[in-house]
């Protein structure tokens, strides 16, 4: 009996051939005959360009990273599109930073669909274009494992990241036939349509719920300060991070980046640390349903633990007063966020920081109870409608990642 090493495990009916070795040289144009990038610093400094929208748009990967949502294009005059000319987005492409931190991301880039009629592309990417393959199929086979692997052997561990075209054709992929490309395009590109709409989806019920809150928020007179309706507030601490007695225990030890993760509620947390990494810190035991306002950097954050736990210094903890309703105390301090409140407020230096005075400080809008509970319920119930898109949109992208294990070689 012959095993067939070259096929999918998952595959559409009626095909059984194996799939064909390719090198990235064989299956695409691959196009580097770019401006070197000394050469476009000296054309960005010598050539005033930004301003001549009537010409042509340079596409950075920033802008295609943002799916060109900023309005910080750059545009090029004749005198620099001749220049630049090399590398004309013409026809559908796809782009691979070849130096930098965003190495070994990969753009599909439809030409028809690009905000502006002549574009070009600057320096430090590698452009494939194929004219035997679906080019949309390619583009989920470099998605691949197989080919990240090889890239990521490319790019090596030390000094700056960076791989050149002589590398990158060496690298092997595995193609079908023809007619097995289109069937597997056609249903990644359909999930990729669901999982851009639930994006928009879930877009359009942030701004919406950003609405209500202005609305219900915007020029109510405050009565109270943060001080006043809360019985106790402090920040977090973390123990020292050279003492290993200190971690990996059980109490839950929150980051900064569980609260952006996570969103709302707190349900677990990466870190753990120990009762005795407690016990020889600033971190305290906060109790479920207290208010965490993060306080450094990304400052303004909020959240509602749903399990005790500890957090970093980077936070403040508030357990609040019994006649004060936590949900719709997370919904105003929410509205502050929105509204640029906390902007007033920061310590200007290294890094935007608020602190405990100024939280201890913060007016806030407190009406009767059960007026607080109406607003917080009729708000929660967009938060549950944006969480669920959310969690739609994870299974869409859980299912393209079991479909990418499976469907290729």
């Amino acid at each position: 009996m012959v095993i067939k090493m070259n096929v999918p495990k998952l595959r559409f009916e009626g095909f059984y051939n194996q799939w064909d070795e390719h090198t990235i040289n064989d299956a695409f144009n691959i196009i580097t005959d770019f401006v070197a990038a000394g050469s476009f610093a000296s054309l960005r400094e010598n050539v005033k360009y930004y301003n001549d929208k009537n010409f042509a748009q340079l596409i950075r990967t920033i802008d295609i990273k943002i799916n060109f949502k900023n309005k910080d294009f750059v545009y090029v005059d004749e005198k620099a599109y001749k220049f630049l000319w090399r590398v004309v987005l013409n026809e559908d492409s796809i782009i691979l930073p070849n130096i930098g931190s965003n190495i070994g991301e990969k753009y599909y880039i439809e030409h028809n669909k690009l905000p502006y009629q002549n574009n070009v592309l600057g320096p430090n990417s590698i452009l494939l274009r194929s004219n035997t393959h679906n080019l949309k199929f390619l583009y989920y086979v470099i998605q691949h494992r197989n080919f990240n692997i090889q890239l990521k052997n490319l790019v090596g561990a030390s000094g700056q990241p960076k791989f050149n075209k002589t590398d990158l054709k060496k690298i092997k992929i595995k193609i079908p036939e023809i007619e097995e490309q289109e069937k597997i395009e056609n249903m990644l590109s359909l999930l990729d349509k669901k999982i851009e709409l639930q994006s928009q989806k879930i877009e359009a019920l942030k701004l919406y719920k950003k609405g209500l809150l202005l609305n219900y928020f915007k020029g109510k007179k405050t009565n109270k300060i943060i001080k006043d309706i809360i019985k106790y507030g402090k920040a977090g601490g973390t123990p020292k991070s050279s003492v290993k007695e200190y971690y990996n225990g059980k109490i839950p030890f929150l980051s900064i980046s569980d609260m952006t993760k996570q969103g709302k509620y707190i349900y677990n947390t990466e870190r753990n640390i120990s009762e005795i990494g407690l016990k020889n810190s600033s971190a305290w035991l906060v109790p479920e349903d207290s208010i965490i306002l993060s306080m450094y950097a990304s400052y303004g954050l909020v959240a509602i633990n749903k399990i005790k736990l500890s957090t970093s210094q980077a936070m403040f903890n508030m357990i609040l007063n019994d006649n004060v309703f936590v949900e719709y105390i997370y919904q105003y301090l929410n509205y502050l966020n929105i509204s640029n409140y906390y902007d007033k407020l920061i310590s200007t230096g290294t890094q935007s920081n608020l602190n405990a005075e100024k939280i201890y400080n913060i007016k806030i809008f407190i009406p009767e109870f059960n007026e607080q509970k109406l607003i917080a319920n009729l708000l929660n119930c967009i938060d549950i409608l944006i969480e669920f898109n959310i969690k739609k949109k994870k299974n869409y992208h859980k299912l393209k990642k079991g479909l990418m294990q499976n469907m290729f070689v």
